[in-house]
């Protein structure tokens, strides 16, 4: 897809793409950066898988606060990730960046008096994840599901109606 809007195709309009165009942009960016070869997608490849783990490794120690169950999340991604993900950069492996921050905002919320900040961040953070796989949109259902039931049901004063409403408005953020 890269090479093919490089050379005059447009999305939409000449070229059928069945995915959101959000992660075809970034690798025509990278590839226009480095060039259209194997090597260039095997370095975006590991610059990417670097930076996912990373973030796994603090978003796992921050929500364990344990160095043991840290490692072995991480030493079960890194087994797991290269038979899930295949040879490839697939749009799936893509939306795990995105996911985790929206996870750690997700807990961040649970866990402050500042919920509504959080809320709105996991809510963008689970959007652009939306924005890569369109099949992703059940995760921002689920999302919104803990301030509708802290605010109903827990009655922790976490949420007001106000918040509710900002929080539901900012589920817009993947359709504006």
């Amino acid at each position: 897809y890269p090479w093919l809007l490089h050379n005059g195709f447009t999305l939409y309009a000449t070229l059928l793409v069945p995915y959101q165009p959000i992660v075809l942009l970034f690798l025509q960016l990278v590839y226009n950066l480095l060039g259209y070869s194997v090597g260039s997608l095997r370095i975006l490849h590991f610059i990417y898988i670097t930076v996912v783990d990373l973030t796994l490794l603090f978003i796992l120690y921050k929500s364990t606060k344990s160095y043991r169950a840290t490692l072995f999340g991480i030493l079960l991604y890194s087994l797991l990730q290269p038979m899930a993900e295949g040879n490839g950069l697939w749009f799936d492996h893509f939306t795990l960046l995105s996911l985790t921050f929206g996870y750690y905002f997700t807990l961040k919320a649970i866990q402050s008096k500042r919920a509504l900040v959080h809320t709105v961040c996991a809510i963008i953070c689970v959007g652009i994840t939306i924005l890569i796989k369109q099949t992703m949109l059940w995760v921002l259902g689920v999302l919104f599901l803990y301030p509708l039931i802290d605010y109903f049901f827990l009655k922790s004063k976490n949420y007001t109606y106000k918040m509710l409403i900002i929080a539901a408005l900012s589920l817009l953020f993947p359709f504006a």
